[in-house]
């Protein structure tokens, strides 16, 4: 099994609302066994969302807020 980015599958999960659909990505997922996650949507963020950047050894979304646990709990899952 494969694991893929959903944005780049096509799925609407960006912090935008929006996909970042790479055609290479969806002519690989053909005919294989693929699971398409959203290590942000798992972290129990929503879509949209504020847009986030590492800084230091944190997390923060554009309102300063730390969702650090939120990208770790994504991972993790």
């Amino acid at each position: 099994m494969y694991l893929i980015s959903a944005c780049l599958a096509g799925v609407n999960c960006r912090y935008d609302g929006g996909s970042k659909e790479v055609r290479w990505v969806k002519e690989f997922m053909e005919g294989k066994d693929c699971m398409l996650v959203c290590p942000e949507e798992l972290g129990e963020l929503p879509t949209p969302r504020p847009p986030a950047e590492q800084v230091g050894g944190k997390i923060l979304n554009r309102q300063d807020e730390d969702v650090t646990e939120n990208f770790l709990r994504g991972a993790e899952k």
